[in-house]
């Protein structure tokens, strides 16, 4: 069937990052038994600076979205990209946790896991992973040597009605209601029409039982307590062009944790391509 999305968009929903034909991929077991995917790539000996992105993308977000970003990133930088266990990949246990503190566990145990070192680290965190990573951070259990926030959120920014339907009703219906946010994320919360084919792909390749366990938590859950408690170096990346995330919540999440420094790239393009990274090579030459 002919996705008549992609085609106004101009956008090929179906297509393969580039950068998934160079990493390896891998699934790693958490605790619980259930199993994450990651991609992973080593930057060549002659440009490696010896930091390793631990690149941890929006609830249900693909890796197309982040594809400039990763090419670039892996020039000079080691990447884990890691895929949530809300994401189609995971291969969780029967009756998964789907709260702060599992999604928390999976981040500490992958990195435990892959011996990746604190003072060589640098994790990268979106929009709705960003209370996630930083629970970790304050709590911890991850000390990364520096933490990247992009579009951080004090809550999901989903509407109230969209959100209780997909709690209430069966997943079948989900499936239906998934369309129905295709339209508001198209009219209202894109900055362009490739921004918008992104964002209904995510809708498109979300698991409807995931996102329902999911949302039973996050989707009334609020931040506001996390981000004071961060006490290790963090760039909090402003979007102020991009409807999606409110520049006033950033720069307020900004102002509460202690040792952060606000930078605006304006639009979503650029936090997903080669801006945000000379900004983070910049940082880490400090």
């Amino acid at each position: 069937m002919t996705d008549k999305m992609g085609e106004t968009t101009g956008y090929n929903l179906l297509t393969q990052a580039e950068y998934e034909k160079y990493a390896e991929e891998s699934y790693l077991v958490m605790s619980d038994g259930s199993q994450l995917k990651i991609l992973r790539t080593f930057a060549p000996k002659k440009t490696s600076n010896g930091y390793t992105l631990f690149v941890n993308p929006a609830f249900g977000s693909i890796i197309l979205g982040w594809d400039e970003f990763l090419n670039e990133a892996m020039q000079d930088f080691d990447i884990v990209y890691y895929e949530s266990r809300e994401k189609g990949s995971s291969k969780l246990i029967k009756k998964p946790k789907m709260d702060m503190e599992s999604y928390s566990n999976d981040i500490m145990e992958t990195i435990e896991y892959l011996k990746l070192e604190p003072e060589k680290l640098i994790a990268f965190a979106s929009s709705s992973s960003v209370p996630i990573v930083g629970y970790t951070v304050a709590n911890k259990n991850i000390r990364p040597k520096l933490t990247v926030f992009v579009g951080p959120i004090m809550k999901i920014p989903i509407p109230t009605i969209l959100r209780l339907m997909v709690l209430i009703l069966p997943t079948f219906f989900v499936n239906i209601i998934r369309y129905l946010a295709f339209t508001w994320i198209k009219r209202k919360r894109s900055e362009s029409p490739e921004q918008a084919a992104k964002y209904i792909r995510v809708g498109k390749e979300a698991n409807p039982k995931k996102w329902k366990k999911g949302l039973r938590y996050f989707g009334t859950a609020t931040y506001e307590n996390i981000y004071p408690q961060i006490d290790t170096k963090v760039l909090v990346i402003d979007e102020s062009e991009d409807k999606m995330h409110e520049t006033e919540i950033t720069r307020m999440i900004a102002s509460l944790i202690p040792n952060a420094e606000l930078i605006d790239l304006k639009t979503n393009k650029n936090t997903h391509s080669k801006p945000i990274v000379d900004v983070i090579r910049e940082f880490v030459r400090k």
